[in-house]
């Protein structure tokens, strides 16, 4: 398995998770907002919000730690288009998670 599938398959819903709880309990966005720029459905973001979704078992506390020093650098730096830069802190969390592995490297 690649990196980014492992990633996605094992990781992925704790990652949002976590920051879909920063964006509404921290920077204090609607559930809508949140959907919209995490390309999920707002019934998505309501059972991460409620801890339906996402265990963050996966994840240790640096992981997350590390995550949410990344939300935050989202909106300290510009508010606006939002749902473009998240798409793009994936790729940091991935390489923060999964450390020493390049993308084609198998699991």
């Amino acid at each position: 398995m690649f990196r980014c599938e492992t990633f996605v398959k094992n990781y992925m819903p704790a990652v949002r998770s976590v920051i879909v709880r920063e964006m509404y309990d921290v920077y204090k966005l609607s559930q809508v907002d949140i959907s919209k720029s995490m390309n999920i459905t707002q019934p998505a973001v309501s059972q991460y919000i409620n801890g339906e979704r996402g265990y963050l078992n996966k994840l240790s506390d640096d992981d997350i730690s590390f995550i949410k020093t990344k939300v935050k650098n989202l909106f300290e730096n510009e508010t606006e288009n939002i749902d473009k830069k998240v798409c793009n802190i994936f790729c940091d969390i991935c390489s923060h998670i999964l450390p020493g592995k390049s993308f084609f490297d198998s699991h």
